[in-house]
């Protein structure tokens, strides 16, 4: 089955986020005070670790840190946040 699955933040230090393999993340915003990622899945895909790479301002990017997902402010910290891809361990 598709459907758009939201997941929580829980570390803004690189967060490793079970999704189902092929997700495509949709937004990451807040809610209340948490950040937010919301993806379309598939239920019937295997669950990979997605990586969420995460730069505060100014800290210095790799020549390819990702797709950009968003910026959030969490605990007085700015958060730059790009797809690190799927992982496989």
């Amino acid at each position: 089955m598709r459907c758009v699955r939201k997941y929580h933040i829980t570390s803004m230090l690189n967060p490793i986020v079970p999704m189902p393999k092929g997700a495509k993340i949709l937004n990451l915003a807040h809610k209340r005070t948490t950040p937010i990622i919301w993806a379309e899945i598939d239920t019937d895909k295997p669950t990979v670790k997605r990586l969420i790479r995460t730069y505060e301002t100014d800290q210095e990017l790799p020549d390819e840190p990702g797709q950009y997902l968003g910026t959030v402010e969490t605990l007085g910290i700015v958060f730059h946040c790009y797809d690190g891809g799927e992982r496989i361990d």
